[in-house]
């Protein structure tokens, strides 16, 4: 959490393997789920437009299970101002990861990050308002 807080995109890789798959939001039984060069460049997005942001950890959990799989589960909030909407969120986020050799082969990320969305579609539409010519009236 350290390194994607940072932004140190180099040092957050180090944690997962080559060929680690990663679903964010999405059912990973039936689709290929993105590359870990894929996922960090999702990630960067919000850096984007956030003046701040932090990770508020809840909760972890490591589990072996009866397969001998080793399962990591995060449960915290990510909190961060947008600069674009001039507003603040507190976003819930839960990731589950496999690993193998202590590095992540599988994740998934669950977040509802919708009102940010919103919030940004609003800003685009207000943005494009002031675009259309009024000689066509």
């Amino acid at each position: 959490m350290e390194a994607y807080v940072a932004g140190n995109w180099d040092a957050y890789a180090e944690y997962y393997s080559d060929t680690a798959r990663i679903w964010r939001n999405s059912n990973w039984t039936n689709t290929d789920g993105m590359t870990l060069q894929q996922y960090i460049e999702d990630l960067k997005i919000p850096f984007e437009t956030a003046s701040s942001h932090k990770i508020d950890p809840q909760i972890w959990e490591s589990i072996v299970n009866e397969d001998g799989e080793h399962w990591v589960h995060f449960w915290g909030v990510w909190l961060g101002h947008n600069s674009a909407t001039e507003k603040d969120y507190e976003i819930p986020v839960h990731l589950t990861m496999l690993l193998v050799e202590n590095k992540v082969v599988l994740q998934g990320d669950f977040f509802n990050d919708t009102q940010v969305s919103l919030d940004m579609m609003a800003l685009a539409l207000e943005a494009g308002e002031g675009e259309h010519d009024d000689d066509d009236d």
